[in-house]
Order: structure tokens, then sequence, then C-alpha cells
């Protein structure tokens, strides 16, 4: 598909460029920009159109096209356009669609859309069927760090995927400044290896530092907010788990006994996760999983 192709080629571009050394010569913003009016010439849209499917202003559009490239994340619209243009085309050849609903503009307003929340036993379930699992936070402890249940259920997880003979990993990241994040994970980490339990748990279990810069682009930055992406098995119960992965943003809450409750000086009692829709997860683990799997090129948490 040529409108594809273009578009892959943007993305990497401006990805390219979005890091705190590059330097995008005014040239190379026109370039991108006249790759930009190119892709929406491939799909037959005029501006207006165009920044409507979108759901950005037309002189925004104007810009991107001329010497203002829009960040990756923003460019990611793009990606949503292009799958909606292509179920509704009935032929190659065939005319014009409508331009379609724009998607949400960043991952935390996808929250929003989604259709129901997860609690932990429902984050359990799917992590007895996932290959891998992602653990992203900034502040929050890590629930695994905890002496609870649900360290326990963890270590059990874990221990069925090895008796099964069955791929799977805990990958943990947290920010590299003292906090909750990182000391819950390194109680979790001392607590496994005096565990020393049969098979080798401990060894599906890693953990690394996140550098500030993808921690911000990631979702974490200096916040509570976790996230979970759990990447599943290919022979997975599929009638209960079709998706391929699932990208959940984990909010901590605190529950007030009464209304003259203090909420600074309450303790978080719960946990939620919001799971993004289809249409955005995909795209935003594909966006976020190359800048993951550089910090996990560097030394993992001692």
């Amino acid at each position: 598909m040529k409108e594809k192709e273009i578009f892959d080629k943007i993305l990497a571009r401006l990805q390219a460029a979005d890091t705190p050394k590059a330097q995008p010569s005014a040239e190379d913003k026109r370039e991108i920009g006249g790759q930009i009016k190119q892709l929406r010439a491939a799909l037959k849209l005029t501006p207006n159109q165009c920044a409507r499917a979108l759901g950005v202003a037309v002189q925004t559009l104007y810009r991107w096209e001329s010497s203002q490239p829009p960040r990756p994340t923003t460019f990611l619209k793009f990606e949503h356009l292009l799958t909606e243009m292509g179920k509704a085309r009935p032929t190659e050849a065939g005319p014009p669609v409508a331009a379609p609903a724009a998607p949400a503009k960043s991952p935390i307003n996808s929250v929003w859309e989604t259709r129901a929340y997860r609690d932990l036993d429902d984050i359990l379930e799917r992590e007895k069927e996932a290959k891998a699992v992602y653990l992203l936070k900034s502040r929050a402890p890590f629930l695994a760090g905890q002496e609870s249940q649900t360290r326990d259920q963890m270590v059990a997880i874990i221990q069925s995927h090895l008796d099964q003979q069955r791929e799977f990993n805990f990958y943990f990241f947290c920010t590299d400044l003292p906090n909750d994040a990182l000391e819950s994970y390194k109680t979790f980490r001392s607590y496994l290896d005096a565990l020393a339990a049969p098979g080798g748990v401990a060894n599906h279990v890693h953990g690394w530092c996140l550098t500030p810069e993808h921690a911000f682009k990631v979702g974490v930055g200096d916040s509570y907010i976790g996230w979970v992406i759990i990447e599943y098995q290919a022979n997975r119960d599929k009638s209960r788990f079709p998706r391929d992965l699932d990208v959940l943003v984990e909010l901590p809450v605190a529950e007030l006994k009464d209304r003259s409750s203090n909420v600074h000086d309450t303790q978080v009692t719960r946990y939620y996760w919001f799971e993004l829709p289809n249409q955005r997860a995909t795209p935003t683990w594909k966006l976020w999983k190359p800048l993951i799997e550089k910090n996990m090129q560097e030394d993992e948490i001692k």
C-alpha cells in the first residue's frame, strides 16, 4: 500500500529527529513537510477533509506540510486514518471515502474512551496467558515488592509458565531517582533470590531504570500513573483474550473513610487498570517498545 510506505518513512524520520541531540535542519523539516503533503494527496483528501479527520485545525496541518512537522506521537493520528480508510475503501480504484472521526489526542486521553476498567484479579488472569508483561512506573511502588498475596500469585504465575514450558518474563521499569517504585522492585528481587524457587523463577524477572528522556516519552515521567503492557501467548485461549496485546494505564486510588478525610494523609488502598482501545493500544506500544528495548541494553537493576 503506497500510503503505508509513505507513513512509515515519515514516522522513521520524525522518531530520529525527536531526541535531545538531534538538530534537524530547516531543509529536513521542509522535506518531511513535503512527505506529509504527499501522504495526504495519496489519501485523496483535501486539506480541510484531512484536518477534520485528524481532529486538528487546518492551519495546523498547513504548518506540518510546510516547515513545522509534528511530534511522532501526534503523527500517529495518520495511522488511525490509514486503518479506517483502508476498511472503508471497497477497492483500490474505488472512490474517495468520507473522512473518519478523529482519534484520541494521546494515550492518556484514550483512557476516557475505554468501555471498562480491570481489577487486580483480572490482570493476574491475563498474565497467566501472557508471554511477556511490562510494568512501567515512576513513583508508585510495584505490588510485587510488597509482602502480600499478590507477590505470591505473581511467583506462582511464573512457575506455572515454567511447568508448561512456555516462554514468559516479567519486565519492570522505573525511573532511577530514589522512589518507592525502585525500592519495591529491589525488595522483590531480594525476595526471589532468597526464595531460591524451583525452576529458576528469579531468572524470569528483570528490571531496568528508564532514562529521564525515555520515562517521559513512555508516559510515566514524574507521576503516580503506571502502565501494564501484556503480550499474549500465540496458543492462548482466544475466546477470552482475542487480542495479541493489551495496554492498560494504572491509577492508584486513595479511598476516603469519610468526608472529613484529607486525601494527602490517606494511603492508597486500591488500584484500577483502564484498558486502551485497540486502535490506540497497538500504535502506542509500537512507538514505546523501541524506547523500552534501548533501556534493556543497559545493566539491570541490582
